[in-house]
């Protein structure tokens, strides 16, 4: 491949924090050496003022790697600012409007974090959101789980307030996706039972040059329990969509939005 690929930009999902793409980081820093990445944590209360933050935050032309949340974001920001947006990764998302069991669900959410009870939503969805035993062995479980709880404490209860707002606010960006240019890679858990695969895979089928990696085994938290996995569709999608891509490399870095 000749140079690099453009700067990529990582946006966790809810309750997510910079702690979610650290393997997966690491692993790329492996496979794409001197590619610039960063981490943007959405912590606006609605979809386009967390839009408008990482539109802010953009300097050049950058891949968008958003994970659930964080792609709804990525796709939001590619409609808005198509300018600043070369190819969008998008790892267990969902490019449609939100359902209205959904909604109420949310808004119950929402309630429960105005008093405080965050821990509480973590206990009752974090085996769902790595797979269990079923995928994990007892250790790499008790590992997952820590840091799943350490980002739960870090979002804390405003946080995630913030982030539901930006739930609440989503639209249908199948649109979108069919007037985006550039290339989208959807990155699909089989067995992932927040965003099924029929759903997780209509963002490529919407999208001009959409491309799915369905990875089998994996539940909605792929890119912290099987970063290599992640990290070998990634690599090949970036090398082949940017072939001719020139970048001078930068460090890495990591940038939060204050909650």
């Amino acid at each position: 491949m000749s140079g690099t690929t453009p700067p990529l930009i990582m946006i966790p999902g809810m309750q997510c924090t910079a702690a979610m793409f650290a393997p997966l980081q690491a692993e790329l820093q492996r496979t794409l050496p001197g590619t610039r990445i960063s981490t943007h944590v959405a912590g606006e209360s609605s979809l386009t003022a967390a839009v408008a933050s990482l539109a802010r935050s953009i300097t050049e032309p950058a891949v968008l790697v958003g994970h659930s949340l964080g792609g709804t974001v990525a796709m939001a920001t590619a409609r808005a600012h198509p300018e600043l947006v070369a190819g969008m990764a998008l790892l267990c998302s969902n490019p449609n409007p939100p359902r209205l069991d959904q909604q109420q669900l949310w808004h119950e959410e929402t309630e429960a974090a105005t008093h405080g009870l965050v821990e509480e939503r973590v206990n009752g969805i974090v085996e769902r959101l790595v797979g269990g035993e079923r995928f994990l062995s007892p250790n790499e479980l008790a590992s997952v789980t820590g840091i799943c709880r350490a980002m739960v404490t870090e979002t804390g209860p405003q946080g995630l307030i913030n982030q539901l707002g930006i739930q609440k606010s989503r639209v249908d960006e199948r649109p979108g996706l069919r007037e985006f240019e550039g290339p989208v890679l959807s990155v699909v858990a089989a067995e992932d039972q927040l965003i099924p695969l029929p759903i997780a895979t209509e963002t490529a089928f919407y999208a001009r040059k959409g491309r799915n990696e369905v990875i089998h085994g994996v539940s909605h938290m792929a890119p912290l329990t099987t970063p290599e996995k992640v990290a070998s569709q990634l690599t090949r999608w970036l090398q082949e969509s940017f072939r001719d891509h020139q970048l001078t490399p930068s460090p890495s870095r990591t940038e939060k939005v204050a909650l």
